[in-house]
């Protein structure tokens, strides 16, 4: 790829193994079984991380591979569906907060988080052509504030013990 040097190649293609991993490790947690659609979002650790580190090009390759990867080897074309609307919408509010400075890395992975499963819901009323599901957004945007708030968190604590170096 133009602009990447090997070195960089290599982080950015570690980090989308470690979200593929830890998106397959957060299948493990059956979180589904109490609130189906909710998850703790993991693997958006990694995407903060690629943000913070290396920037939106690469934030936004570690994103779109690891959600068609992870599509392709875990899930069903709808799950991929959802996961990817709720992955693209999520990225485009996480990137726009992110370079306008203004919220701490925690309010970015908040504001991912919520939009992500905005995303996803949009493309469950596409998909399914139900409005009914309505009804249950006020779920998602609750465990949405948490889960980023969750996320964000962890994901703070990992750019503090990883060196400036890496990047």
């Amino acid at each position: 790829m133009k602009g990447f040097s090997v070195q960089k190649m290599t982080r950015v293609s570690m980090l989308i193994a470690a979200a593929i991993a830890l998106g397959w490790v957060e299948r493990l947690i059956p979180m589904e079984s109490i609130l189906p659609g909710v998850k703790l979002g993991l693997a958006n650790v990694v995407v903060l991380v690629a943000l913070d580190r290396f920037g939106t090009k690469e934030a936004v390759l570690v994103m779109l591979l690891r959600v068609l990867m992870s599509g392709f080897l875990f899930a069903t074309p709808s799950v991929l569906i959802y996961s990817l609307s709720g992955g693209i919408l999520s990225l485009l509010v996480m990137i726009s907060a992110f370079h306008w400075k203004q919220l701490s890395l925690i309010g970015v992975s908040v504001l991912g988080a919520v939009f992500h499963n905005v995303g996803q819901w949009i493309a469950v009323v596409a998909v399914t052509q139900t409005s009914g599901i309505v009804l249950y957004l006020p779920i998602l945007m609750l465990s949405g504030l948490v889960c980023g708030f969750v996320t964000g968190l962890i994901a703070a604590a990992v750019l503090r013990c990883l060196p400036e170096c890496v990047r």
